[in-house]
């Protein structure tokens, strides 16, 4: 689970098949100010969803803007009152809402297919290995 040191009580992580996934960071990112980064192992196949709590310790006196973004890319986003925040489970991300042709759609989130590659260092670079150097 991320939790932001800046935002003491709000708790998030990424669901798949009612489970949260196992979180992972990457010792050589540093983070921007207020920002925390995690990675997820994940199987392509399958739906997630991103669940949002605020805790007993989150302190708020006005109502809060959530916003989801994954790949930077705004997924959802909420106004949620003050006296919504804590409680019934949280909030989730689950899906992304269109309107098509005037009815409403929701797409569920799914993880995308990537490759993972070994990668190679060079004096000067990083590169995905076929076997040469780049330089």
């Amino acid at each position: 689970m991320a939790i932001l040191k800046s935002c003491p009580g709000l708790k998030v992580e990424v669901i798949a098949n009612g489970i949260p996934l196992r979180e992972y960071t990457n010792g050589d990112l540093n983070d921007p100010q207020a920002t925390i980064t995690r990675y997820v192992e994940a199987n392509t196949e399958g739906t997630f969803e991103v669940l949002y709590q605020f805790l007993d310790e989150y302190v708020a006196t006005y109502g809060v803007g959530a916003e989801v973004r994954l790949d930077g890319i705004k997924v959802d986003s909420s106004l949620i009152r003050s006296q919504n925040l804590k409680g019934k489970g949280g909030f989730s991300a689950s899906g992304i809402e269109s309107k098509i042709n005037g009815r409403w759609y929701t797409s569920k989130l799914v993880f995308s297919s990537f490759t993972v590659g070994e990668y190679i260092q060079c004096a000067r670079c990083w590169h995905p290995s076929n076997k040469r150097n780049v330089m």
